[in-house]
């Protein structure tokens, strides 16, 4: 029937049919999964007991049988890739900075006598792109913010009149924007990017992300002390100055108390070699026995002195090598070599008093028990995710597969990166980088859509039933027909491929599949006569397009839509039971 119409005619599958081509590969798969590196690389490093046993540890039959589907994230990828979403290693932040207080070139504006109210000196992070992307909502900052240019709010120094009065009204915004989060409430943010109450209410849950209220107030007072009044002042007109820097603690300016000017050099009390200097007596006082003061000296030593003055020390005095000795108790000679038993005269060894032993040092006092640090804001959120402050910015941390906040977020700056202002682009960029938090854009591919949006593909593919596609096959019959190869005897991966690469362009119909194409010779080596039908309609719709089945099947029409298990056609059991164990789980349950 088919060849009444069709010009160029042939015998069968096996004789004259055309080849296949790059069948089944129309487009790129939407989830980025490269099977060949996860086979001979990513398996071979993992956890054995995570590692799949087969094509069954991934993948199951859809409904009615037709097409296989991927099963869900905890079966089929949680187990390796759960980690990736609660922490990235080696990242900074672990969080995504959201809103908060970039730093700002104070020195520079108030060089410029810029009045923006009090800004913290300490802050010292960039403007954000998510802080961006919600000031740049207002048509006004907006111009703002093209007006900065490619000057940064921290570094004002080369920047021009223009550029720091617009840094000065971006201050306000920010002080502006964070105010009215604190009195107005989450709408704000919903506000800032639908411009009308439109949103359904799980629309507008998901973009607010549970945000406390304590956070965002908390913040306000931790941040800017005195915001609502600088904003009301500000809104009234009035000029609100900055405050004048806190000037450093100074230095004492107090003198040194005055030393003891030095004393003789010769000899007598306090001289270097004589008296109380390094190697002499006591200053101020001769030693005992020592003649007065203004009395002739011994030429060569009294009392036992080798060549000094009093109280034999070698160069005289009580230093060193001679101190005083205690008086004498009777006029009787000096021992030989020095007074009162010293080797050189003294009391000690080279003459002058014994040493007084050391006074014993206290014992230290025990140390009081250190009491516990309190968990850090960000360590807090590993388990359950959620919001944190840090520094001069609040940060969402995501820790579970498809977190709606992210989610909703690529979704609204996705639609809105051809917006010239740049700013939505900048987000999307940050949001679906493979390393940011969350890790969405790791596996989940990004597709041009209508206008340039850009749409991520959230999820693999699903069979549309009401979609009728000229080629068409199913999986169920050919089943229990698998030799040992089982999934492989038509899935074969290929050697090498630059499946990543082909993710890099928008278009989803440039496809680098990590598979080799299946040839018409292996379909033919079954389907021909007196085997498996071999009739065009076998493979081939006769209607082409969207309508619904006549099975009774509903759907809602979209592409992801899922009958319920009510109306799905199920696997009879004859068919069921046909099949070989090692495959069964392949069955929808």
């Amino acid at each position: 029937m088919c060849q009444t119409c069709h010009a160029v005619r042939f015998a069968s599958l096996a004789d004259g049919h055309p080849e296949f081509g790059n069948f089944p590969f129309r487009r790129r798969t939407r989830i980025i999964f490269d099977h060949a590196k996860h086979f001979n690389q990513d398996f071979a490093q993992s956890n054995k007991a995570l590692v799949p046993t087969g094509c069954s540890g991934c993948h199951a039959l859809g409904p009615v049988g037709e097409a296989m589907v991927v099963k869900p994230f905890a079966v089929s990828c949680g187990g390796c890739h759960l980690g990736d979403i609660k922490e990235r290693a080696g990242a900074d932040v672990q969080g995504l900075a959201v809103l908060g207080v970039p730093a700002l070139d104070l020195q520079t504006l108030r060089a410029h006598d810029a009045a923006i109210g009090e800004w913290p000196a300490a802050a010292d992070g960039d403007l954000a792109p998510f802080l961006r992307f919600l000031l740049s909502q207002r048509p006004d900052t907006a111009k703002d913010l093209a007006a900065l240019g490619t000057a940064s709010l921290g570094d004002l120094s080369h920047a021009g009149n223009a550029q720091i009065a617009a840094a000065a009204r971006i201050a306000w915004a920010i002080k502006e924007l964070l105010l009215d989060l604190s009195v107005k409430g989450p709408s704000v943010l919903v506000q800032a990017v639908t411009h009308d109450n439109d949103r359904v209410a799980g629309e507008s849950a998901a973009l607010v992300g549970g945000l406390p209220p304590d956070a965002i107030k908390t913040a306000d007072k931790l941040w800017f002390p005195d915001l609502a009044d600088e904003v009301t002042r500000h809104r009234a007109g009035e000029r609100v100055p900055m405050p004048a820097p806190k000037a450093p603690p100074q230095a004492s300016s107090a003198a040194p108390p005055p030393t003891a000017p030095p004393g003789p050099v010769a000899s007598g009390s306090g001289a270097i070699l004589g008296g109380a200097g390094i190697l002499g007596a006591p200053s101020g006082a001769p030693a005992p026995g020592a003649p007065a003061p203004g009395a002739p000296q011994a030429a060569a030593g009294g009392q036992g002195a080798i060549a000094g003055t009093a109280n034999g020390a070698i160069l005289g005095g009580s230093g060193i090598l001679g101190a005083a000795a205690p008086p004498s108790r009777s006029p009787s000679p000096s021992p030989p070599g020095g007074n009162n038993g010293s080797i050189l005269g003294g009391a000690g060894i080279l003459g002058g008093a014994p040493p007084v032993a050391a006074a014993t040092a206290a014992p230290p006092k025990p140390q009081p028990p250190q009491p516990p640090e309190p968990m850090a804001n960000e360590a807090w959120t590993g388990i359950g995710g959620g919001w944190y402050r840090q520094d001069y910015y609040l940060y969402y941390r995501p820790v579970e597969h498809a977190d709606p906040f992210l989610r909703s977020w690529l979704d609204v700056t996705g639609r809105d990166v051809q917006n010239p202002n740049g700013a939505a682009r900048l987000l999307f960029h940050r949001l679906s980088d493979p390393g940011a938090p969350g890790v969405c854009a790791k596996c989940h591919s990004i597709d041009r859509g209508p206008g340039g949006a850009a749409v991520v593909e959230w999820l693999p593919f699903r069979p549309d039933p009401e979609r009728h596609e000229f080629t068409k096959f199913s999986h169920l019959p050919h089943l229990n027909r698998l030799g040992s190869a089982g999934c492989k005897t038509c899935h074969q991966i290929a050697a090498t491929t630059n499946f990543a690469a082909s993710y890099k362009s928008g278009n989803p119909f440039v496809a680098v599949a990590s598979f080799k194409p299946i040839r018409r010779e292996l379909c033919a080596s079954c389907h021909v006569a007196k085997q498996a039908s071999a009739a065009c309609t076998t493979c081939h719709n006769y209607h082409i397009g969207h309508f619904p089945p006549t099975h009774g099947i509903t759907t809602t029409g979209t592409r992801s839509a899922m009958p319920d298990a009510s109306q799905r056609r199920q696997v009879s059991p004859r068919a069921a039971a046909s099949v070989p164990s090692r495959i069964a789980d392949l069955l929808p349950q």
